[in-house]
């Protein structure tokens, strides 16, 4: 607007008309938000150059999809399908010479030393560039060629949290991280939400992987909970009405409430549990409950892996276990909305809330999906028939 005051003066004190910088200015930004150390990194490490450097570590010996998009006015840099950075261009880019080179430039140097298994060059031909969406399907579908344990086809209709303990770290190709540092402890989301699940009451001392008292844990595969210890995982995007949440858990407690899953954070929303060898859920709206009590009759045995999801409706539930519904396994109410989770509603594993406020689960947790829709009985049986041999269950 002509008469906005202005944001602010460049190269001189104005207040007080005084000092005046005695020196050259190439480029000033204002931000209407603090940014992070590592978005300051970012934009200023290339000394205004059109590079960026990715905030995601590169290790060597460890393999790695590198992604790099030009939308016709920006490049954007993927790592594993996630996106690092994006940079306007000054200028045009030169149309590609005849020969394309790999492991090297066209002089000859900066030879690649490593492995490449795979080069794809995708044009439009004028059509619509490639979006970030592409990237992640690109990365999604090859990954599995570079992972020990490997992520089994599920339904991705729907999918906003995909947690696989076995593919838990930064690169979505790898088991439970290890070491001490706070790096350590984190989950990250092989869904296209790409959020990342922090651990509380865990040790990150490891030799083998997560244990919730701080001790080696024979199978980096799995998450190891103990007593205590849980994952808070941040939910960008409100997730109420219909939503389906499953998981492979493993619970060693047959009395005591065993919350593997739960959005409480004190009020009334969800949280599914073992107690008293049944399953128990509690479904609410937030400020009210919609349903509350066990949601099977037959019991459960301790120390044996079982695939269970809960399919949310407006007007009521079903739980299975390993794709089938138990008898009680349902529940139904007046059509309401109920809620999952929300930015200020994070998600919690291994408790009944996203702040680990109580009902913590005694067990093993290998891994964790939800969805923002109501999943029918033959998708979750699906889900169940794709992961059963990893985890040694007949599915129903």
């Amino acid at each position: 607007a002509a008469n906005a005051a202005p944001l602010g003066h460049i190269g001189w004190d104005q207040a007080n008309n005084v000092e005046y910088f005695p020196g050259s200015l190439d480029e000033v930004a204002y931000f209407n938000y603090p940014l992070s150390a590592g978005q300051v990194q970012m934009i200023y490490s290339d000394a205004g150059s059109n590079q960026c450097l990715t905030p995601t570590a590169i290790a060597n010996n460890l393999w790695t999809r590198i992604s790099g998009v030009w939308d016709g006015s920006s490049l954007e840099l993927f790592v594993n399908g996630r996106s690092q950075c994006k940079k306007l261009v000054d200028g045009f880019l030169r149309r590609s010479p005849a020969t394309v080179y790999a492991g090297s430039d066209p002089g000859g140097g900066y030879n690649w030393q490593g492995g490449m298994a795979d080069l794809r060059i995708y044009g439009t031909a004028g059509g619509a560039p490639i979006t970030g969406t592409d990237v992640y399907a690109d990365f999604a579908a090859t990954a599995n060629r570079f992972r020990p344990v490997t992520v089994p086809d599920i339904v991705t209709n729907g999918l906003v949290l995909h947690l696989d303990s076995a593919n838990a770290d930064s690169r979505g190709l790898g088991a439970l991280s290890t070491g001490c540092g706070a790096g350590a402890l984190k989950w990250y989301d092989l869904s296209p939400t790409g959020v990342v699940g922090s651990l509380a009451n865990f040790s990150a001392c490891t030799t083998t992987g997560w244990q919730g008292d701080g001790t080696p844990v024979a199978n980096p595969n799995v998450l190891t909970t103990g007593a205590t210890g849980y994952v808070t995982v941040p939910s960008p995007n409100t997730i109420s009405g219909s939503f389906t949440v499953e998981g492979w858990v493993n619970p060693v407690n047959s009395v005591a409430d065993n919350a593997w899953f739960g959005t409480r954070n004190i009020d009334a929303a969800v949280d599914i549990k073992f107690y008293s060898s049944r399953l128990y859920v509690d479904v609410g709206t937030g400020p009210a409950w919609l349903y509350t009590g066990f949601a099977s009759t037959p019991t459960y045995a301790v120390n044996t892996w079982y695939h269970v999801a809960l399919a949310v409706k407006p007007t009521g539930f079903k739980i299975y276990l390993n794709g089938a519904i138990p008898a009680g396994g349902t529940g139904a109410w007046a059509s309401n909305t109920p809620m999952l989770a929300s930015p200020s509603r994070p998600m919690g594993i291994g408790s009944d809330s996203g702040a680990g406020a109580g009902e913590p689960f005694n067990g093993k947790i290998g891994k964790i999906a939800v969805y923002n829709r109501e999943l029918t009985q033959a998708e979750i049986r699906q889900n169940c028939a794709v992961m059963a041999s990893r985890f040694g269950v007949v599915c129903n």
